[in-house]
């Protein structure tokens, strides 16, 4: 991993590259994501809560439709 501004340890590199593969994002966003977010959640958490947002909407307006 070339890391211009920080070193890490041989294992911490290992949990990046990780979380980069899992999160499907580069650790300098991810960084930068976190230092201006309030929050402590990720990109593709923030995702998954508008995806289930989305869901529950349709399904109201499923229910709405039917009473």
């Amino acid at each position: 991993m070339d890391s211009p501004c920080c070193w890490v340890l041989v294992e911490e590199e290992a949990r990046l590259v990780s979380w980069e593969e899992h999160e499907r994002l580069i650790v300098p966003n991810l960084l930068m994501s976190a230092a201006l977010s309030e929050s402590a959640e990720t990109p593709t958490q923030r995702k998954a809560a508008m995806a289930e947002l989305a869901l529950h909407t349709l399904l109201a307006r499923v229910e709405y439709r039917t009473t």
